[in-house]
C-alpha cells in the first residue's frame, strides 16, 4: 500500500511541472534574447509567494541565467516595460489582480493535473479559475 503524497510533495510537483512547461513553451530559450546554449531558468513574473497566481502558466518567462538575473532581477522597471510588449497589459493587470486575491487552500492535486493538461489557472479563495487565452 503507497502511501498518499504530502502537501510538500505535491508542492514541489507542481513547481517543478510549472518550470518545465514555460521552458518547453519557450522552446528551450531566452525569451528575451533567443540564447538557448547554458542553463534557462522559468522566471515567475510575480513572486512565487502570490499562491493565487504561482503555477498560472501566464504568470511566467523562460529567461537565460543572465536575464533572469540582470534584467528581471536588477531592473525590474525595464522587465516590466518589456513584460508589457510581449504579454500586453491586459494579462499583466489580470496576473496583479488575481495575485492580490487570497488562495486560501490549494488544491494539489487539481493544480498537478490541470498543468498536465497545459491549463492555465488561478486559484482564488481555493477555487480553481480557468483562463481564457
Amino acid at each position: 500500500m503507497s502511501r498518499k503524497p504530502s502537501k510538500k510533495t505535491l508542492k514541489k510537483k507542481c513547481d517543478e511541472l510549472w518550470s518545465k512547461l514555460i521552458r518547453q513553451r519557450a522552446g528551450n530559450k531566452c525569451e528575451y534574447c533567443g540564447k538557448s546554449d547554458g542553463k534557462i531558468d522559468a522566471h515567475h513574473i510575480l513572486s512565487r509567494r502570490h499562491f493565487s497566481v504561482r503555477w498560472n502558466l501566464e504568470n511566467g518567462v523562460a529567461l537565460c541565467r543572465y536575464h533572469h538575473q540582470f534584467f528581471a532581477h536588477e531592473d525590474p522597471v525595464a522587465f516590466t516595460e518589456w513584460l508589457k510588449t510581449v504579454k500586453g497589459n491586459e494579462v499583466i493587470d489580470a496576473l496583479i489582480y488575481e495575485a492580490n486575491q487570497p488562495a486560501v487552500r490549494i488544491p494539489y492535486k487539481e493544480v498537478l493535473e490541470l498543468l498536465k493538461e497545459g491549463k492555465v489557472f488561478s486559484i482564488i479563495e481555493g477555487e480553481i479559475k480557468i483562463w481564457e487565452v
